[in-house]
């Protein structure tokens, strides 16, 4: 009977976790964000911006490397 109590807690946490991945994809796609707090919007704004920071980071290390020489980024999103 053991056995089967862990497997259903089991199953209870990956379907927690699945619906919070799924939710997690949702708002990065933009969808269901209607019931956002402002604060959620807020924090997913930031962790955006966050992201586009690393890949421009990423792409001024690889150009540096390929070229040598550093390149700068204007805030117009272009490669100058």
């Amino acid at each position: 009977m053991h056995l089967q109590e862990e497997f259903i807690h089991d199953m209870a946490m990956l379907r927690q976790e699945t619906l919070r991945l799924e939710l997690g994809i949702q708002r990065y796609l933009g969808e269901d964000m209607g019931c956002l707090q402002y604060e959620d919007l807020n924090k997913l704004e930031q962790e955006l911006e966050n992201s586009v920071a690393k890949v421009r980071n990423r792409q001024v290390c690889e150009c540096t490397l390929l070229f040598n020489m550093p390149i700068v980024i204007s805030n117009f999103d272009t490669l100058t």
